[in-house]
């Protein structure tokens, strides 16, 4: 078509007769342009549409998408921001109009679009340069190709929209079921329950700690505190019979049988109470609550040797308690032994901590014992 155009301005110049001037193309050669490139955008764009929907199926890449120019004419790189096509793995390819000119004029012309250099030569007029001439044909064909340019970067932005809308990824709501274990299952129970006991609910609170229990039936904490909670409400055989239960689970259990001596002693059982002590020997400095009753019930069950040596060995933890050294005092007046009884109560009264009828009741006793050793 470029070697029609230029013998046709050839012929032009020799029926002048003088210098020929470079004629514009008739409008006509305008409308034939425009067609073909609809032509062609309309093969670019089922090319494209074609291609996304290759990738939609198999999660292939987009190719990128390039369209045909003039092999012989240079255009000017277009200034416009290039769309971008996003791709799988996250890879963009930017194409517009002119950029995908620029790869295409990489590629050799075939061998039927390509003006030979003599044809070229000969269309030359006569005291003008190659260059010169080309250079007003380009600039008289730039109009036109600047439309074109324009033509095809709407098009392609248009498909670039499209695409990237469609492959948006669709939101997804996933649902992960996670096993608990046993010990956080239980820690869950016992979370609930304490927070039904902290608004009052204590049946919601026994369900619970009730349900733990039996999931765990060897856990210390969860059985004393439903124990003390049934005591609490009086249901005492039902306290009774769940810290048995923990004395046949855990015999060296130093809580339970506390527990177990005291809800004897409120049931007027002392000996009771002092069987239950018995079965165990905790270290004393770990459990002085449960051995400062050992020595309560030793004491009131007329077992003063027994009571003078575990006063001694609570008094070696905490010297200070003066209970202890009043009860260490009753000991060992049992035994005869009034001078170590006496130094005991005076003893007791020098540390304090007592009741006011505790107090009065050393007195009398230190007085009774010094009026003896005076008078033997």
């Amino acid at each position: 078509m470029i070697n029609k155009m230029l013998k046709e301005l050839e012929a032009r110049r020799h029926n002048a007769g003088d210098r020929t001037r470079y004629q514009p193309p008739v409008p006509q050669l305008m409308w034939i342009w425009l067609l073909l490139v609809m032509v062609a955008m309309s093969g670019t764009l089922f090319f494209t549409w074609r291609t996304w929907q290759q990738w939609h199926e198999k999660s292939t890449h987009y190719e990128p998408v390039a369209f045909r120019s003039d092999p012989v004419f240079d255009r000017p790189a277009s200034t416009g921001v290039a769309p971008t096509i996003a791709a799988e793995g996250n890879q963009g390819v930017a194409v517009s109009a002119s950029a995908a000119t620029e790869v295409n004029r990489t590629k050799a012309p075939a061998p039927s679009d390509q003006v030979e250099e003599s044809d070229l030569s000969t269309a030359v007029p006569a005291g003008e340069s190659a260059e010169e001439y080309y250079a007003r044909l380009d600039a008289a064909l730039q109009p036109e190709r600047q439309e074109e340019d324009a033509l095809a970067s709407s098009m392609l932005e248009g498909v670039a929209e499209e695409v990237s809308e469609d492959n948006q990824p669709e939101p997804q709501l996933t649902i992960e079921t996670v096993e608990l274990s046993a010990h956080q299952r239980g820690d869950l129970t016992e979370q609930r329950a304490n927070a039904a006991l902290a608004r009052g609910d204590t049946r919601e609170a026994e369900r619970l700690l009730a349900e733990r229990l039996n999931e765990q039936p060897e856990n210390t904490q969860i059985r004393k505190q439903l124990a003390a909670m049934f005591y609490g409400q009086s249901r005492m055989g039902e306290a009774y019979r769940l810290l048995e239960e923990g004395v046949s689970l855990q015999p060296s259990q130093p809580d339970f049988r506390l527990m177990l001596a005291r809800l004897s002693l409120a049931k007027q059982q002392p000996v009771r109470a002092m069987e239950w002590l018995s079965g165990t020997e905790p270290m004393v400095a770990m459990n002085m609550d449960y051995y400062a009753m050992l020595a309560a019930l030793a004491q009131e069950l007329g077992q003063p040797i027994r009571a003078r040596k575990v006063y001694l060995d609570l008094l070696q933890y905490r010297p200070s308690e003066g209970r202890w050294w009043m009860g260490l005092g009753v000991a060992e007046e049992a035994l005869g032994k009034r001078q170590a009884a006496r130094d005991a109560y005076q003893t007791a009264q020098l540390h304090g901590g007592l009741s006011e009828a505790s107090n009065d009741w050393l007195t009398q006793r230190i007085a009774e014992l010094a009026d003896t050793a005076e008078a033997e």
